[in-house]
């Protein structure tokens, strides 16, 4: 099949642009490489879970071989990036927030505790 070739052609492209665009900095200082490094955890959780629903979406089959591919990796990909947003504002976001609010009370000592 062409997907190995196709996603090694990407990285290929990838690799040479970051060596002769402006230099490897420049491309992982992107705003869009930023949000994708924010976003990296809940894309992780939930891009498996959402391979089913990328093909209901785009109605391919292992048949349609190549160009089935094609249409669904965009939409395979543009559903986990939307779901791994919406859990990163939603959940891992207040919650690294309620976290920080939890290490700002004032803690009361043990050894003071045990003191009085």
């Amino acid at each position: 099949t062409i997907q190995p070739t196709l996603i090694g052609l990407a990285f290929a492209a990838l690799l040479l642009g970051s060596v002769w665009g402006g230099g490897p900095i420049r491309l992982w200082a992107s705003a869009p490489l930023g949000i994708l490094g924010r976003i990296s955890y809940p894309l992780y959780l939930v891009h498996m879970a959402l391979i089913p629903l990328a093909f209901w979406l785009v109605d391919v089959t292992a048949e349609q071989g190549t160009w089935g591919f094609l249409t669904f990796l965009p939409a395979f990909a543009g559903v986990s990036v939307a779901t791994a947003l919406l859990l990163h504002f939603a959940i891992e976001k207040p919650g690294l927030l309620f976290k920080d609010r939890l290490g700002r009370r004032p803690a009361v000592a043990i050894g003071a505790a045990a003191r009085a």
